[in-house]
C-alpha cells in the first residue's frame, strides 16, 4: 500500500499533483495529452495514463515513482490525463486516494456525445483486447454495462462532487474543444491556474482509432504488464511513438459492427443521464444525440 503522507503547506513543494483530467474514455484524452504537453509552464508525466491513483493498479508503486515521472520543474504544474479515473464502476477509490494527496486539485473531465462514445468503447476493446461478447451475447453482458456506466457522465461525476467543491471540477465537450479549440484551452488554462498565453489554432490529434487498429493486440497487452509499465515510465515519449509507428500495420483490424438496436438501446438508457448532465453543469450539449 502507498504510504499516502498528508498534504499540508510545507509539503507543497513536493505535491504530487495539480490538475487531472479523469476522463472520459474515448472522448478526445490523446489529443489533449498532446496539445496539453506543448504548453510552457505544464509537466505531464512520460507515461499518459499512469493510473497511479487505481490500487488494483499502480498504487502500490508509491510518490516516489509518481513523482519520478514528472520532469523536476518546481515552477511548473503538474497533470495527468487518465481516463480510467472516471470508472466508478471499477475504480470507486479513486476520488478518496486523489483528495488523499491532492486536496486542492483541479479536475478536468472530457465528455462527449455518449452514444458515440460508448460504441467507440466497444469498438476499441474489441480490437485491444478482444475482452467483449459478440454483437449476438453483447445486451445485457458485464461488457456493456461497464460501456454504458462510462458513458454515464452525471453517474461518473458524483463520487468527484462529494469529495471536491465543485469550482475544482470543469466540464469540456469534445466538439466544442474541437470547434474552439483556443477558447476551450485557455478555459483549461485559467481552471488550472496556468498563468501562459495560449495561442493553439488546433488540437494536435492523432487518429487514435486507427492507430489502436493497426498495432498488434500483443502491444496493448504488454502496456499494463509489470514490465510494460516499467518500459513506458522510463522510455522518453519520441521514441515510443518511435517504436509504435514500426509495429503499426497497414491493415485495419476488423470489428463487427453492432445492429441498429444496439445504439437505439444506448441512447434510451443514456438519455437521462445527459439530461442530469446538462442540469448540473449549465452546458446544453446541443450537438449530441440524446
Amino acid at each position: 500500500m502507498v504510504e499516502t503522507e498528508t498534504y499540508s503547506e510545507s509539503t507543497a513543494s513536493a505535491r504530487p499533483v495539480d490538475f487531472l483530467v479523469i476522463g472520459a474514455m474515448r472522448a478526445g484524452t490523446t489529443s489533449l495529452h498532446n496539445t496539453l504537453s506543448k504548453l510552457d509552464g505544464l509537466s505531464l508525466p512520460r507515461m499518459k495514463e499512469t493510473d497511479f491513483f487505481i490500487e488494483s493498479k499502480n498504487w502500490a508503486r508509491g510518490l516516489d515513482w509518481y513523482r519520478g515521472l514528472f520532469a523536476s520543474r518546481d515552477s511548473a504544474l503538474r497533470g495527468e490525463v487518465c481516463p480510467n479515473y472516471a470508472k466508478r464502476d471499477v475504480f470507486p477509490e479513486v476520488p478518496g486516494n486523489v483528495r488523499a494527496l491532492a486536496p486542492d486539485v483541479r479536475l478536468i473531465y472530457l465528455v462527449r456525445d455518449p452514444v458515440e462514445r460508448a460504441l467507440s468503447h466497444f469498438r476499441h476493446t474489441w480490437i485491444s483486447t478482444g475482452d467483449v461478447p459478440s454483437p449476438d451475447a453483447f445486451e445485457g453482458s458485464w461488457a456493456e454495462r461497464h460501456i454504458l456506466s462510462t458513458s454515464q457522465y452525471a453517474w461518473q461525476l458524483e463520487p468527484w462532487l462529494d469529495t471536491f467543491s465543485a469550482d475544482q471540477v470543469l466540464v469540456i465537450d469534445l466538439e466544442t474543444l474541437i470547434c474552439e479549440p483556443e477558447t476551450q484551452i485557455a478555459a483549461i488554462a485559467d481552471h488550472i491556474g496556468l498563468d501562459a498565453d495560449i495561442e493553439v489554432d488546433h488540437l494536435i490529434t492523432e487518429n487514435a482509432a486507427v492507430d489502436v487498429a493497426r498495432m498488434p493486440r500483443w502491444w496493448h497487452a504488454m502496456r499494463n504488464t509489470p514490465v510494460g509499465i516499467k518500459a513506458r515510465s522510463m522510455t522518453p515519449t519520441g521514441l515510443v511513438r518511435a517504436v509504435k509507428s514500426r509495429l503499426r500495420s497497414r491493415t485495419v483490424s476488423e470489428v463487427p459492427a453492432l445492429p441498429s438496436s444496439v445504439r437505439d438501446r444506448f441512447a434510451e438508457i443514456l438519455a437521462r443521464d445527459a439530461q442530469a448532465l446538462r442540469s448540473l453543469t449549465g452546458q446544453s450539449f446541443a450537438r449530441w444525440s440524446v
